[in-house]
């Protein structure tokens, strides 16, 4: 996920030098990063003990025991907190207002209040039986707490991030319409007034057209498919999905009943619906390159 936020914030310094008023929306949080900061400085301890000589096999295995506890338990906040940043993000989102919408984010943040207390309890579990957990233990909590993040908080991660990037680039893409409003008047006059017969101008206007309108069909595409996986299950949503799925992997698979099981795979679609945000984002990038360029190039004649 780092490259696809990265791209995101990209495109979100390239708009704030263009319009001040807008902000990224994914700062990380000084609760966050104090948290990354304090696992780090666990992991930072436990190397120095693996390192030393200076210690006999069961100081070293007893050291050793208690940073692991630590460093679970520093974990274990640290995805609590981004769980909590997450949520607050998704509460403050401009969804359509619409049941169904409305029905996904009081889903969503039921699912981290679910994750959110799974983490509590594996927590205040650590603490009460720490003066009695071996090395050994310790690993086998560690394990446990890495199957349940894989099958349960990983997906819901996925989730968090596809709609809140997804609506987070409707700001932009306002913003990107409203400029080529403007600049479209510009050049209208610039060829009205006959200051140049040289069509670049006018075909660098063209792309920058149709970048935002391919910005806008790919996060439009990514919302539709949103709302169809991240809701409850019929039939309508399974044909839905299976013909996503069949348009991702040239599969023939659908589902040939009502209660068929769903043939399509939602992580391969969860992927899919990443894709299709970056490429928005990627389009959105390109046209404000465009944009530079153009008001290069419109600058010259204007003087």
């Amino acid at each position: 996920m780092n490259k696809f936020y990265n791209r995101f914030f990209v495109v979100i310094a390239g708009s704030a030098l263009l319009a001040s008023s807008f902000s990224p929306v994914f700062a990380q949080s000084p609760e966050l990063q104090e948290k990354l900061n304090e696992t780090k400085e666990e992991v930072s301890k436990l190397l120095e003990v693996k390192d030393s000589t200076n210690l006999t096999q069961n100081e070293k295995e007893r050291k050793e025991t208690e940073l692991k506890i630590n460093i679970l338990l520093s974990v274990i906040e640290l995805s609590k907190t981004q769980l909590s940043d997450l949520s607050k993000q998704l509460e403050k989102l401009s969804l359509p207002s619409s049941e169904e919408w409305e029905a996904l984010r009081d889903s969503l943040q039921s699912s981290i209040k679910e994750a959110d207390a799974y983490y509590s309890s594996a927590s205040e579990s650590i603490e009460k039986k720490r003066s009695l957990l071996f090395l050994e233990d310790v690993k086998k909590i560690g394990q446990d707490l890495e199957a349940k993040k894989k099958a349960m908080i990983d997906p819901l991660v996925i989730k968090l991030n596809n709609i809140i990037v997804a609506f987070s680039i409707d700001p932009l893409l306002s913003l990107a319409d409203t400029r080529l409003e403007k600049i479209e008047l510009d050049i209208n006059k610039i060829y009205n007034k006959n200051l140049t017969k040289n069509p670049a101008l006018k075909k660098l206007f063209v792309d920058a057209s149709a970048l935002i309108e391919e910005s806008h069909k790919n996060n439009s595409e990514a919302k539709e498919i949103i709302l169809r996986l991240y809701t409850i299950t019929n039939p309508e949503k399974d044909e839905f999905l299976n013909e996503v799925f069949d348009s991702i992997t040239s599969s023939t698979a659908t589902s040939s009943t009502p209660n068929a099981t769903p043939s399509f795979s939602t992580s391969k679609i969860d992927s899919y619906i990443s894709a299709l945000i970056v490429e928005s984002i990627d389009n959105l990038q390109d046209a404000y390159d465009v944009f530079i360029k153009m008001s290069t190039n419109a600058q010259n004649y204007l003087k």
